[in-house]
């Protein structure tokens, strides 16, 4: 019996499993939801990759996804070398501009000497958004002088002209095989570059081999992969295939990085096979666009949809503390002590024989365990049925001088075994036979 302080648990058995199973099914749920989902895009309508305005680049991106390149939006300022060494860096129109800072700089050379190789895409036009911060009201063109600091923060040897140029403008080179649409185009002019798509001005597409093998693609005028300009004659066509080139060497110098570096990317057709497809990662940078974070593991857990499984975790560990805790409030009393000798033993049985039954039917039971008993113990036959028993527990009691005759008691068990009653007269009643019985099973047995 529970003694004063015993702890209880605050559940039924019942509760605690419903509990535990809605706590495991949302457990499930979230951990789906944190594998599977991903974080909602920031807010923003300048020139970047999560920015669906007109400057923005969020189309690019979804061109990038349906070619079935891997591509991931970085925003992590760790180091370079943990997408692999076949990823592809790709960074559109950097904010990296003179006397702004010394770390946006340097962070430019390693994502450009990371992985298998890198794009850059060079800046043309600031975004000014209107009042709702959404839409863009104005984009003025930058200056060449700031466009040119990126090459040489880049240490790129070019620089870069702007000029208009219907899209009847035939290029002299191009080796990408489609045709871009620009208003007013800006070129790279270089010696040092392998020109991939220009004309006799200057190039859009070009390229440059690096001291490891890989190579970094640099597109000149970002208006072939903006949201307003991506859909133009194939703007779409000329962004891809210059990120293809640029992923397919990275491929390559990733399988074998003692090969020399193929002059053009080491293809001359344009195609869009293979490649980042099949090869690394297309990692567009954000970190150069004001989205940089430092690496937090608690801030990973607290953010969408890992914060699902720290949300649900933790109320799981609190309702299994809750579960396992004991009784809160004042102790309960202490239950009575039970009364010691054979008349209160008695009394008990009665009462656990009676609680899920009538007493007569309780009597009854009580009275066939000790007929059974009592035949056992005085080797009767085993061949005998009903009446044959209880003819000859009557002569076997007889002979020993038995108190009780056993038909007596039999007729007393049936007479309070048809009976309904169930209250306190009749629980005194079985009890008065349930004595007898014990007597003359005492005296039939010793």
């Amino acid at each position: 019996m529970s003694g004063a302080g015993e702890p209880i648990s605050a559940f039924s058995a019942r509760a605690g499993q419903v509990i535990s199973l809605v706590v495991i099914v949302s457990l499930l749920g979230a951990f789906v939801v944190g594998i599977f989902g991903r974080s909602p895009a920031p807010d923003s309508w300048g020139s970047d990759a999560y920015s669906e305005s007109a400057a923005g680049h969020r189309a690019f991106v979804g061109v990038l996804n349906r070619l079935g390149y891997r591509v991931v939006v970085n925003r992590d300022l760790g180091s370079v070398t943990r997408f692999g060494d076949d990823a592809l860096h790709v960074l559109i129109e950097p904010t990296v501009y003179v006397g702004l800072d010394t770390e946006r700089p340097e962070r430019l050379r390693e994502l450009l000497a990371g992985g298998g190789g890198a794009v850059l895409v060079l800046p043309k036009r600031v975004a000014v958004p209107e009042a709702d911060g959404v839409t863009i009201r104005e984009a003025p063109l930058v200056l060449l002088e700031d466009v040119g600091a990126v090459l040489v923060f880049a240490e790129l040897e070019g620089t870069v002209t702007r000029e208009l140029r219907p899209a009847s403008t035939t290029w002299t080179t191009n080796e990408l095989g489609a045709v871009p649409t620009l208003e007013v185009a800006q070129l790279i002019v270089c010696s040092t570059c392998d020109v991939l798509l220009g004309g006799p001005d200057g190039a859009l597409v070009v390229s440059w081999p690096r001291p490891d093998g890989g190579v970094v693609v640099v597109v000149s005028d970002p208006d072939v992969l903006l949201n307003a300009t991506i859909g133009e004659g194939d703007n779409a066509v000329v962004a891809a295939r210059a990120v293809h080139l640029a992923a397919r060497q990275a491929a390559g110098r990733a399988a074998n990085p003692d090969a020399p570096t193929a002059r053009n990317g080491g293809t001359s057709n344009g195609g869009t096979g293979g490649g980042g497809a099949g090869g690394g990662p297309v990692v567009i940078d954000a970190t150069l666009h004001g989205f940089a974070e430092q690496p937090s593991f608690a801030r990973t857990l607290t953010r969408f949809p890992l914060v699902l499984i720290t949300t649900q975790t933790l109320l799981a560990v609190g309702l299994l503390l809750w579960m396992a805790a004991g009784r809160f409030g004042s102790p309960l009393p202490a239950a009575p002590e039970l009364a010691r000798g054979y008349d209160a033993l008695l009394a008990l049985s009665s009462r656990v024989l009676t609680a899920a039954r009538t007493p007569g039917a309780a009597l009854r039971s009580y009275r066939d365990l000790l007929v059974r008993d009592a035949l056992e113990r005085s080797h009767a036959p085993w061949t005998l049925d009903d009446p044959e028993a209880t003819r000859w527990l009557k002569e076997t009691g007889q002979r020993r001088g038995v108190r009780d005759d056993i038909d007596e008691l039999d007729a007393a068990v049936r007479r309070l075994a048809a009976s309904p009653a169930t209250g306190q007269g009749a629980e005194q009643a079985a009890v008065h036979v349930a004595r007898r019985l014990h007597a003359w099973h005492e005296d039939m047995t010793r």
